[in-house]
């Protein structure tokens, strides 16, 4: 029983040596903060088969202690040295639970990036552009690409508050009309 315990902390120290890999990366450039969840569900997928391997042996040892005390009666094992069946299911499946996190990190992320490629379709220079460098007209500067998204976000902004002045005036009719709306109510609207 004592060598099945030696088996058993090879997964437990795997983990902990890929959460210390896993904080060494967070050290890595922005660049590569996009591949960290795949790369984190890599290095999971291998302390989820060994996590596995940990439980099929702790189930066959406990089946066959089980056995044992079924047909001897007894065993010569102590019953602190026997390994809890729950114990490592609960392994295998935290590392379950943390593969799952990361996937949902991977889906979430690859829907911010198809959704940015759908509503601002150039590539951004994250560094500065040189005078010798010159800006193809499919990507832009990082000073460029900001400006873009204040304008976003200034233009939500602008429609949030006409959907809310709306909103009141349909409320309460008689309310005069604030702010600079797009179509002024008081122009005649074109015969058709």
């Amino acid at each position: 029983m004592a060598s099945m315990t030696s088996q058993q902390q090879p997964p437990a120290m795997a983990g902990q040596q890929q959460q210390s890999a896993a904080s060494g990366q967070s050290n890595q450039p922005p660049g590569d903060q996009k591949s960290e969840p795949i790369i984190r569900v890599r290095q999971l997928v291998w302390a989820l088969k060994d996590s596995l391997a940990n439980v099929m042996k702790v189930a066959a040892n406990n089946i066959h202690r089980n056995s044992l005390i079924d047909t001897v009666g007894k065993t010569n094992d102590q019953s602190d040295n026997v390994v809890r069946f729950d114990k490592a299911l609960e392994d295998f499946f935290s590392i379950c639970n943390q593969i799952e996190l990361h996937l949902k990190t991977i889906h979430e992320v690859a829907i911010q990036v198809k959704d940015s490629h759908l509503y601002l379709p150039f590539n951004i220079n994250k560094l500065d552009v040189d005078v010798n460098t010159a800006i193809t007209p499919d990507s832009m500067s990082y000073n460029q690409y900001i400006m873009t998204i204040k304008n976003q976000v200034n233009f939500a902004k602008s429609v949030h508050d006409m959907l809310v002045d709306g909103s009141k005036r349909i409320a309460q009719p008689d309310l005069p009309i604030t702010g600079n709306p797009m179509i002024n109510p008081a122009t005649p609207a074109p015969n058709q």
